[in-house]
C-alpha cells in the first residue's frame, strides 16, 4: 500500500526563541545571528535516504532548519543496515523515509521533520516551489538536471551527491552566490593612502608600520555557480579547455560520470560491460589517452 504524507512546511517567519539561541550558542558564536535565523526560517526537501541521505539530513537538523521533508519511495534493505543510522534494523521492508521519522525527530526536536513517499519522479515544479534548498542523494542523472531546471526557474539553491562504494561526488548549485571577505589594511596615520597586505608580512613596507595601523576591511564578492547540465557538458575537447582536463580533471570524474551515464539504462546499469563502456566513451569524449588513465576498463570487471 502506497503511503503519501499530505503535511506542508510552515511558511511563517519566525524570530530565534531564548531557548533555541541557547541551543544553537555555539553555532551562532561561528556564524551570526543574522545566518541562525536564516537557518531557523528555512524549508530544506533531501530526496534518497541512503547512508549519505542519512548524514545529510543528521547535518541538517543539527544546523536548526525550520523543516525538513524526508522523501524516498524505496523500503529499507538488508544494505542499509551497515550505512543508515536513521532506519532501526527492525525497519526492513518499511518505507525508507517513514522508518527514518523518528531518530531524525529526535536530534532535533525543535525542527519539523515531514516524510513524503512518493517517487521523485511524480513530482512536478509546483510542489519544490515552497523549499529554500533542494538535496538530491544517488538519484538518477535525468532526474537531478530536471529538477535542477525546476529550482533555477523559482530560485532555490540544490545541492545533488551520489555513493558509488569508494566513489562519490558532490555537487552544488547555489545560484547567484554572496560571501564577504576579511582583508586587512594599513592605513598610515599621516596619509589618507590605504595599502592591502600581501601576507607576506616580512618587507621593509610592512615593518614600518605599527600595529595599531592595521584594519580590516569587508569586501563582498559574488560567484555565479553552473547549472548540472553545464556541469556534466562541458566540452573538454575545446581549444583551452582540452589542457584543464588533463591538469585537473582527477580520475574519478569519469568513473562517475561513467556510472552516471549507465544509470540511464536502468536494470542493465550495473553490468561491468556497460559501466566499462560508458567510462570508454567519455574519456574518449574529452579526448583524453585511455592508456593514460589510472582507472581501466577492466577494473569494472572486478
Amino acid at each position: 500500500m502506497k503511503m503519501v504524507q499530505t503535511e506542508e512546511p510552515t511558511t511563517t517567519t519566525e524570530s530565534i526563541t531564548e531557548d533555541e539561541a541557547a541551543l544553537y550558542d555555539r553555532q551562532i558564536r561561528l556564524w551570526g545571528l543574522e545566518a541562525q535565523n536564516r537557518l531557523r526560517n528555512s524549508s530544506v526537501l533531501l530526496v534518497g535516504l541512503s547512508g549519505a541521505g542519512a548524514e545529510i539530513a543528521k547535518n541538517l537538523m543539527l544546523a536548526g532548519l525550520k523543516s525538513l521533508t524526508l522523501m524516498d519511495h524505496n523500503n529499507v534493505s538488508e544494505g542499509d543496515r551497515d550505512a543508515q543510522f536513521l532506519a532501526p534494523v527492525d525497519t526492513i521492508g518499511q518505507n525508507r523515509a517513514e522508518a527514518s521519522r523518528l531518530r531524525t525527530e529526535q536530534l532535533n526536536p525543535m525542527v519539523q521533520v515531514i516524510v513524503d513517499t512518493d517517487a521523485l519522479e511524480s513530482k512536478d515544479a509546483d510542489f519544490f516551489e515552497k523549499f529554500n534548498l533542494v538535496c538530491l542523494v544517488n538519484q538518477a542523472y535525468e532526474q537531478i538536471e530536471r529538477v535542477n531546471e525546476i529550482c533555477r526557474k523559482f530560485n532555490i539553491k540544490m545541492c545533488a551527491a551520489g555513493v558509488y562504494g569508494w566513489f562519490g561526488y558532490g555537487f552544488s548549485d547555489l545560484l547567484e552566490h554572496e560571501f564577504i571577505d576579511e582583508v586587512k589594511m594599513l592605513a598610515p596615520s599621516n596619509s589618507n593612502e590605504v595599502h592591502v597586505l600581501d601576507g607576506k608580512g616580512d618587507g621593509p613596507e610592512a615593518k614600518k608600520r605599527k600595529v595599531d595601523e592595521e584594519e580590516t576591511a569587508m569586501i563582498k564578492h559574488t560567484i555565479d555557480f553552473s547549472s548540472w547540465s553545464d556541469a556534466m557538458n562541458v566540452d573538454w575537447s575545446r581549444k583551452g579547455t582540452l589542457g584543464k582536463a588533463k591538469r585537473s580533471l582527477t580520475p574519478a570524474y569519469f568513473v562517475i560520470r561513467s556510472l552516471l551515464e549507465a544509470q540511464k539504462l536502468g536494470d542493465n546499469a550495473t553490468l561491468p560491460e556497460v559501466i566499462g563502456k560508458a567510462w570508454k566513451d567519455e574519456v574518449e569524449r574529452c579526448k583524453l589517452d585511455l592508456e593514460e588513465q589510472k582507472c581501466k576498463p577492466e577494473d569494472f570487471m572486478k
